[in-house]
């Protein structure tokens, strides 16, 4: 997408680090490639962590990984059963279960960030299974 000025972008980004949405009613962010650029880093996605590329999203919190560790441990969450519908709300607390468990595996029990890629499966799992279990 081209940035073809003149546009009626005056969007001040240094007052709207700490947003997690923009204002789409807002007249300072008319210019969709700024936008679109903004939007694919991420700009107004604060506290929120990524699964599955970015159809799931799960808040940020002390209890889970950072986004680092999280691009590294991806892995189905979700439609691993053909007889169960999950929603979208469904997918988010089962990826917060995974996340969860993965970052206790690293924390509390020192498994390296290897062992957990060899067996995320296994953790996707057990994550299924404890949200499952809870219904």
């Amino acid at each position: 997408m081209q940035h073809d000025p003149p546009c009626s972008w005056t969007y001040d980004f240094t007052k709207h680090i700490e947003d997690d949405v923009v204002d789409s009613e807002d007249l300072s962010d008319q210019c969709s490639a700024v936008y679109s650029w903004a939007d694919h880093m991420r700009f107004w996605d604060h506290g929120k962590l990524y699964m599955c590329g970015s159809t799931i999203r799960v808040p940020k919190s002390d209890k889970l990984p950072p986004e680092s560790i999280v691009d590294c441990v991806q892995t189905i969450i979700g439609p691993t059963n053909m007889h169960y519908l999950y929603s979208t709300n469904d997918c988010e607390e089962i990826a917060q279960k995974y996340l969860s468990i993965v970052w206790k595996e690293m924390t509390q029990h020192d498994v390296s960030l290897e062992i957990i890629q060899k067996h995320r499966k296994y953790f996707a799992y057990l994550a299924h299974k404890e949200w499952h279990d809870e219904k």
